[in-house]
């Protein structure tokens, strides 16, 4: 690490002192958000699955709540799930309330069932799973029509991580620019756009240029939506990836490269992790070096990291 760590009490003191005493100006005089914080705004998000994890918003960072495919569907499992199946009310009242209860800023509706990647080769089905998003998406928004949503590996098409191609004159990247054009119903209905940023190679300049072809279509179709990148500090477990990498934790000057990139690229990052290869949460350890680089940046960029909504902060 760089310098002399600091305990996480200490941390913790500091960045709560930094964070509340912003908000408690902006309460006392009556300012919106932007006039406290200046120009530059950036949100870390915190969407880890660890057990026995402390408080992170006294540093900055806040939750964020998933609603996950298994929770939103009366069958869980998707093998035994029709196509006409949909999440029930009382689901999404649910999935709602745990939201509320964490103080989240966005619910992100994650059904990876209802692919919307290639709509040339799976025109209906892509039309299908269109249809079903908006359904979802309306129905939230009816429920809990405070909260925003967004949705998680929808958008923007990529075509997988293979399709990814860089070159604006080639066959794939004006077939992906087309599949985007095709899905912007999806892109006009969310308040945010959740791409995912997860890691297929062991080269940190081919994973940023698969991160600045997704956000500049993301810009393309929707110049005003703000962007949240997900990071996950391991190797992804699936999909186009050597073996030996997969799941693999990120070398830490790699984490920290990405990171750095989100911040230059995007509105902020949702951290994801600790989900265990034994399909459960893993327990939260603050000595792991993944931990150590995001909490470092987040105190380096503290001027510019901050609250989505500054009066949804609970203070304790």
């Amino acid at each position: 690490m760089r310098g002399v760590m600091r305990s996480f009490g200490e941390l913790s003191r500091l960045g709560r002192a930094l964070l509340l005493g912003g908000l408690g100006i902006c309460v006392l005089l009556g300012l919106p958000a932007q006039d406290c914080y200046g120009a530059k705004s950036f949100v870390v998000y915190d969407a880890t699955l660890f057990t026995d994890k402390p408080d992170l918003r006294p540093l900055g960072m806040l939750p964020i709540y998933i609603a996950y495919e298994p929770h939103l569907f009366d069958e869980w499992i998707r093998a035994k799930r029709s196509q006409d199946d949909m999440p029930t009310d009382s689901r999404l009242r649910i999935q709602a309330q745990k939201s509320r209860e964490i103080g989240s800023a966005y619910t992100i509706i994650d059904i990876e069932a209802w692919s919307v990647n290639n709509s040339q080769r799976y025109e209906g089905e892509v039309a299908a799973s269109i249809r079903k998003l908006s359904q979802v998406v309306s129905r939230y928004r009816q429920i809990a029509p405070e909260q925003k949503v967004g949705l998680f590996g929808a958008l923007p098409v990529t075509g997988g991580y293979e399709g990814l191609d860089t070159k604006k004159d080639s066959g794939k990247y004006l077939n992906m620019q087309r599949d985007n054009t095709n899905v912007a119903p999806l892109f006009a209905l969310v308040d945010a756009i959740f791409p995912v940023g997860y890691t297929f190679t062991d080269q940190p300049e081919e994973w940023r240029a698969s991160i600045e072809l997704q956000i500049s279509e993301i810009r393309r179709i929707r110049p005003d939506v703000p962007v949240f990148l997900f990071l996950w500090p391991r190797y992804a477990d699936y999909g186009p990836i050597e073996e030996s990498l997969k799941f693999r934790p990120l070398e830490q000057t790699y984490w920290r490269y990405q990171l750095d990139a989100a911040y230059a690229l995007a509105d902020g990052v949702v951290v994801w992790g600790g989900w265990g290869a034994n399909n459960k949460p893993e327990r939260w350890n603050p000595e792991a070096l993944w931990w150590q680089e995001l909490r470092e940046f987040v105190l380096m960029k503290r001027d510019s990291i901050q609250p989505a909504r500054p009066d949804n902060l609970i203070i304790r």
